[in-house]
């Protein structure tokens, strides 16, 4: 049964991420002994529609939170060589995906802090079972102050700019640190004047292609066509577990839109729908949460931590290959500090390719115009001939 909750309308600092040490709140989920490891299984589904035929995938996940950190691992039911692993130490968030579509290949990411900004959506969507056990109220109140610059969305894209200029619509359960509901609401003040503003926020991969920067564009126009008020997304807990004076978040959804602008009359989309339920949840022996590794073979890492940025240019991340059972490097590793300021010093600039389409561009005319100068002059030549 729901509690009643007290509301607050709250936005964020993309750049900010607060770090919280474990004895103040690490989770969502909230013991009463901080010494005891906390083991949790179940499972969710997530249902893609989008105006055509539901398409249905049903994930397991089993998530262990301890002293040191936490780790979630999960499969897709009926796809296994679809799955997903991942884990934080109390100052990093690190994942491991691979999808059935996707062949052999292997994927992993590092960002920096306990805040979830994903590259992109993976196909185990990681970011729900992280929204119900792992967003505290903590990462968000850190963000209530914060007016002009909101909150990314965990269910986003790091080169999609749909999924800013909303606000989060906040409720708790009263006296309990756990989240209630969420609602991403359109509030076109938190959109920046500048085209170059929107590209370059903090957690916004920066375009360095002609087709990116384009589809950049594109999630921004889409974005601002979206009306003021329209609510985006809805995330709920609607059940919370009590045993042993531990609160878990026991049953949970999510539900996406978007406006159906093909319908006149403005109908509103579902683009898909999440459940999550838990089936168990237990007191497992004290065990610290290993270094995170690679659990197959080359797995190519895009790593946020090096993430660096002068008035020149930006560099999103660092990249680089594991092999199996190699653990992730540290975030002060030589070789990709070196990655980061050899670019700062050498990579394209900021407007470099929109500098480099106007080239291109000119001399494209100059060729052309050249081109119908001679060829006119041919003509004339041969009539009078």
């Amino acid at each position: 049964m729901k509690k009643k909750s007290s509301k607050t309308i709250v936005t964020g600092l993309a750049s900010l991420i607060v770090l919280l040490p474990f004895a103040l709140l690490r989770s969502q989920v909230v013991p009463s002994n901080i010494h005891s490891n906390i083991a949790i299984n179940g499972h969710y589904a997530h249902i893609f529609s989008n105006g055509a035929a539901p398409e249905t995938n049903n994930y397991s996940f089993n998530v262990s939170i301890t002293p040191n950190g936490w780790s979630m691992s999960v499969t897709n039911v009926s796809q296994s060589k679809e799955w997903g692993i991942m884990q934080c130490d109390g100052t990093n968030i690190y994942t491991i995906t691979a999808v059935s579509w996707n062949g052999d290949k292997v994927y992993g990411y590092v960002y920096p802090g306990q805040f979830f900004v994903p590259e992109a959506e993976d196909a185990p969507h990681l970011f729900f079972p992280w929204m119900v056990f792992f967003l505290t109220p903590e990462m968000v109140r850190n963000r209530e102050n914060d007016s002009l610059v909101d909150t990314p969305a965990p269910w986003g894209k790091r080169f999609s700019l749909n999924d800013y200029g909303f606000k989060w619509e906040t409720s708790y359960f009263e006296k309990e640190k756990t989240i209630q509901e969420i609602k991403a609401v359109r509030d076109p003040s938190l959109d920046f004047k500048s085209e170059e503003d929107e590209f370059r926020r903090p957690s916004i991969n920066y375009a360095f292609e002609y087709s990116s920067i384009d589809h950049r564009r594109e999630t921004l126009q889409a974005r601002k066509g979206v009306p003021a008020g329209f609510v985006r997304a809805v995330f709920e807990c609607q059940q919370i577990y009590h045993t042993n004076d531990l609160l878990v978040p026991s049953a949970a959804t999510f539900y996406e839109y978007w406006p159906n602008f093909q319908n006149p009359k403005g109908d509103i989309r579902l683009v898909f729908q999440m459940m999550l339920k838990v089936e168990n949840v237990r007191i497992v022996k004290n065990e610290d949460i290993p270094d995170a590794k690679a659990p197959t073979a080359i797995t190519t890492v895009f790593d946020y931590r090096y993430q660096a940025t002068n008035s020149r240019t930006k560099f999103n991340c660092a990249r680089y290959s594991l092999n199996y059972g190699e653990a992730f490097p540290s975030g002060q590793d030589p070789k990709l500090m070196a990655q980061a300021r050899t670019w700062l010093k050498n990579g394209p600039a900021f407007q470099g390719v929109e500098s480099k389409r106007k080239i291109i561009l000119v001399g494209m005319l100059i060729v052309t115009f050249a081109t119908s100068a001679s060829l006119v002059y041919w003509l004339k030549k041969k009539t009078t001939a």
